[in-house]
């Protein structure tokens, strides 16, 4: 029951300690483990974005354009 004690302690701070205690033990545990096959399909897509970059008619996309659908991608799991 200590941690149940501490966790009370830490929500009783004013907000910029309380973050400051969350930025540290995020900090301070383990990296999540990549999910199984993971890094065999980055690999696969990193090879196919390089193959059809390499290709003399692509021309990409414009950053603007982009950053855009990240924005509406995001404030859709918002």
């Amino acid at each position: 029951m200590r941690a149940r004690k501490l966790l009370g302690e830490v929500l009783e701070l004013p907000e910029e300690q309380r973050d400051e205690v969350t930025r540290e033990l995020i900090a301070s545990g383990s990296p999540p483990k990549p999910e199984e096959g993971a890094e065999e399909a980055w690999g696969r897509e990193i090879e196919r974005r390089a193959i059809r970059a390499l290709k003399p008619d692509w021309t990409g996309r414009d950053a603007a354009d982009v950053l855009a659908d990240a924005e509406v991608a995001i404030r859709r799991v918002r």
